[in-house]
C-alpha cells in the first residue's frame, strides 16, 4: 500500500495543530509498515499511489489543485477536514470545500461533533469514520525541573497555543488581571495586532515566552496547575490533550468537542465571558490533579491508536 499524505503549503514554515498531527500520523502509519509519502501540496505524480490522503480544508486552497489531479484520475481518497466555521466564508471557497467532501472516499474528522458541525455547514451527507486527534506518550519522560531551571519559576495557570483571536488568549488575560495567578503564554504570533492587544491588557502576572521546544512545552505542563485555553472552537486542542496527560487540570471553552475528549473530567466555560473564564480557572486552581485524565488520554488518544484507526480506513476505501 502507498499512501500521499497531502497538506497545506506552508505546514512547516507556519507550524501549529495540524502540523504535528500530519507529522505523528505519517511517522506513525511508517511504524506500521505503511509507505506514506508528503507533499505540502505541490502538483507531483500521482503514479503508484492507491490513495491520496488529504489533511485540511479550511484552508482549501492549499490543497485544491491536487484535489482537481485526483478527482481527474478517480483516485481514491480520504480528506481529514481540519475544519472550524467562521474562517473563510467567500462563496468560491465554500463551494471548494464541498467539492472536497462531496469527492471523498471517506471523511475522517476528529469527533462526531465535528462531524455534525459539517453536516450542518455544508448540507451534505458523507461517510465518515472518526479519527481523535493524540498526544506522544513520550512527553512523559522530560524531567518537570527543565522549565524552573530555564526561567526560574513555577507557573500557576499556562496556555499553550498561538496567540489568537480563536484560542483566546486576551479574555483569558483579562479574566485573571485582578487574581494573584502567575499565568504563562506559550507559542507563536502571526497576528501583531492581537498580540499588543494581550499585551496592554497584561499585567506583571503575565509572562510571554514565545515559541518553546516540545521538551520545555512538557516541562511547563508537568510544573503547572492547571493548562487554560477558552478557545472560541477547539478540536480539542493538541496541547490540551497533553496538558492532560501530563497532570494539568484542563480549563475548557464549551463550543468545540472538548467535552466528547474529555467528559467530567474538565472544567467548562463559556469563552465570550470572561466571569466564566476567572470561576473556571479558579476552581481548576483549586481541585486535586485528576488522576483518571492521563489514563484516559494515555489509553484512547496516542499516535499508535490513531495510526491503526487511520490504517483500517485505508483498508475500508480500497475494498470498496
Amino acid at each position: 500500500m502507498k499512501i500521499l499524505a497531502v497538506t497545506r503549503q506552508d505546514i512547516l514554515k507556519r507550524q501549529a495543530g495540524d502540523t504535528i498531527q500530519v507529522l505523528e500520523t505519517v511517522d506513525a502509519l511508517k511504524r506500521l509498515d505503511v509507505d506514506v509519502d508528503v507533499t505540502n501540496s505541490k502538483i507531483t505524480s500521482l503514479e503508484g499511489y492507491d490513495l491520496v490522503h488529504f489533511f485540511g480544508i479550511t484552508r482549501i486552497g492549499s490543497i485544491y489543485k491536487m484535489l482537481l489531479e485526483v478527482e481527474k484520475i478517480q483516485l481514491k481518497n480520504v480528506v481529514s477536514p481540519i475544519f472550524w466555521p467562521g474562517v473563510g466564508k467567500h462563496q468560491s471557497i465554500a463551494m471548494k470545500r464541498r467539492r472536497a467532501i462531496r469527492n471523498s472516499s471517506l471523511l475522517l474528522p476528529n469527533s462526531e461533533v465535528e462531524a455534525n458541525v459539517i453536516l450542518n455547514h455544508f448540507g451534505q451527507d458523507f461517510e465518515y469514520k472518526v479519527i481523535p486527534n493524540a498526544v506522544e506518550l513520550r512527553s512523559q519522560f522530560v524531567p518537570e525541573t527543565l522549565f524552573f531551571s530555564e526561567f526560574g519559576f513555577v507557573p500557576d495557570v499556562i496556555c499553550v497555543a498561538r496567540i489568537e483571536q480563536r484560542k483566546n488568549q486576551l479574555n483569558l488575560i483579562k479574566s485573571l488581571a485582578k487574581e494573584n495567578v502567575k499565568l504563562v503564554l506559550i507559542g507563536d504570533n502571526y497576528n501583531k495586532r492581537y498580540l499588543n492587544e494581550c499585551k496592554e491588557a497584561s499585567g506583571k502576572n503575565v509572562k510571554f515566552i514565545g515559541r518553546q521546544s516540545r521538551d520545555m512545552v512538557s516541562s511547563a505542563m508537568k510544573l503547572a496547575k492547571v493548562h487554560a485555553m477558552p478557545s472560541f472552537y477547539d478540536t480539542p486542542g493538541l496541547s490540551h490533550l497533553e496538558a492532560g496527560l501530563l497532570g494539568c487540570n484542563l480549563v475548557c471553552g464549551n463550543c468545540g468537542v472538548e467535552e466528547e475528549y474529555f467528559g467530567e473530567h474538565a472544567i467548562y466555560c463559556n469563552p465570550h465571558s470572561t466571569d466564566s473564564i476567572r470561576g473556571a480557572v479558579m476552581y481548576a486552581l483549586e481541585e486535586e490533579k485528576s488522576g483518571e485524565l492521563p489514563n484516559i488520554i494515555m489509553n484512547n488518544y496516542n499516535w499508535g491508536v490513531v495510526a491503526e484507526k487511520t490504517l483500517e480506513s485505508y483498508h475500508t476505501v480500497l475494498s470498496m
